[in-house]
């Protein structure tokens, strides 16, 4: 398993509601949280519904908290090199994403599978650098 960290921004008017994400390297990928699991550990498990980002707003997907997960991976994933991905959304809309591989060796969640689990461009939508990743506008 390997996971996506970035911002989405919103910086349109009204919500927007991210349902999925897709990958060519992944099989199958999933929108995740993190929550207190059995026995006080954290655990990672699948967010039903996805994510909306209120109008105005951004959405942190990092380690240790929400973000998209890759499960699967069909090929090895190694620093320093990109993956494409692309982000499904309530409307219909898609954003293609290109996010920087980089090693990370931080949260100890635990995956607890069995919480439940979607193309034209979304305009103003554009990737560009950021802290965390990857972060992505709407406008």
């Amino acid at each position: 398993m390997t996971g996506a960290f970035f911002v989405l921004k919103n910086t349109g008017s009204t919500p927007i509601h991210l349902l999925s994400a897709s990958s060519p390297i992944s099989p199958m990928m999933q929108m995740h949280e993190t929550v207190m699991g059995t026995g006080g550990a954290m655990a990672m498990q699948e967010k039903p519904g996805g994510f909306t980002i209120p109008a105005g707003g951004s959405h942190e997907f990092k380690a240790g908290g929400d973000h998209v997960m890759f499960m699967g991976v069909s090929t090895a994933v190694k620093s320093g090199t990109t993956v494409t991905f692309t982000l499904a959304f309530e409307d219909g809309s898609t954003l293609p994403v290109t996010a920087e591989v980089r090693t990370f060796t931080g949260a100890k969640e635990t995956y607890v599978p069995g919480a439940t689990t979607g193309t034209n461009s979304m305009p103003g939508m554009t990737p560009t650098p950021g802290t965390s990743g990857t972060t992505a506008s709407h406008g």
